[in-house]
């Protein structure tokens, strides 16, 4: 992936196995570490920059059009994104990805270079070459370059980040790991939510209330999910309580039913259903009183 400015044809690469959203923000921080910010990228339709989904409700009532990561990173920096339709639109860009193809392939086999990390390093000094020898003065000694706002962590701007809603017990689900957040108060946050926010280098950090809190992962045993956290709450040594296992799920709970509580037949075999034929009685036998019995009798006309 490479950058190239418009003006002065000015370049800079990095590789990388795909051009993915993880890619494109490192060269655009190299480019500001070097140059500055710039007012517009002109860059094609893939996905990594611009996106056809539909803006979700929150989206919707603040008036704020979908973006991608990349997108919000941007926004972040003030930087325009215009979209090119056709390759030859930007074709500076294209002329150098011909010469990475074709003069680089061979310069790295000369080298002997045949991973990426190596191929990076080699291209800190062939880019320099190549702007020493094809680079030229802009027509215009304006330069539209800004340098990065006061205060503003470069770190926070190229993540990815995300939306979370804090259980009861301030924790946070992502990507199947959960995050112990350090209560702010005594309350429970009532379904507060927090922007998360997973640096470049893997790194997860937590902004709360425009402050950052600290958080610690837990494992998935330590925080276990609303089924067995119920199951573990409850006494399961006291007797007629039965643990019942669905098939296909490794999850247990206790039985809800009294001691010595038989499960009912299915519908249709119920004795109290519309299509079986039987009475109630009790009482029978010269049972004491308060101790009821339920008889069912196959008969309706049998007679206790």
């Amino acid at each position: 992936m490479d950058m190239v400015d418009d003006a002065a044809g000015t370049t800079l690469a990095l590789m990388n196995r795909e051009e993915t959203t993880e890619a494109a923000m490192e060269v655009l921080w190299g480019w500001i570490e070097r140059y500055g910010v710039p007012r517009d990228l002109y860059v094609d339709c893939k996905t990594v920059y611009i996106t056809n989904r539909e803006p979700t409700v929150e989206e919707q009532l603040a008036g704020e059009e979908p973006l991608t990561q990349f997108g919000r990173a941007c926004q972040k920096l003030g930087i325009e994104i215009v979209s090119a339709n056709p390759p030859h639109a930007k074709g500076r860009a294209e002329r150098k990805h011909g010469v990475y193809q074709d003069r680089l392939v061979k310069e790295l086999r000369l080298e002997g270079i045949r991973d990426v990390l190596s191929a990076n390093a080699f291209l800190v000094d062939y880019v320099e070459t190549l702007n020493d020898k094809f680079s030229v003065e802009p027509s215009s000694p304006v330069d539209f370059h800004h340098p990065v706002p006061e205060g503003l962590d470069l770190r926070n701007v190229f993540c990815m980040e995300e939306t979370r809603i804090i259980s009861n017990d301030w924790v946070v689900r992502y990507k199947n790991r959960f995050f112990q957040l350090v209560p702010q108060s005594n309350l429970p946050p009532a379904k507060n939510k927090i922007t998360l926010q997973e640096h470049l280098d893997g790194s997860i950090h937590m902004i709360y209330s425009r402050s950052s809190i600290e958080s610690t992962s837990c494992q998935e045993q330590d925080y276990p999910s609303g089924a067995s956290r119920w199951l573990n709450s409850h006494d399961l040594q006291g007797e007629g309580d039965k643990v019942h296992r669905n098939q296909g799920s490794s999850r247990t709970s206790p039985s809800p039913h009294p001691p010595g509580f038989h499960t009912p037949p299915r519908e249709g075999t119920y004795p109290f259903s519309r299509s079986s034929r039987g009475k109630i009685q009790s009482n029978v036998h010269g049972e004491e009183k308060g101790s009821p019995r339920l008889i069912l009798t196959n008969d309706i006309s049998e007679e206790s």
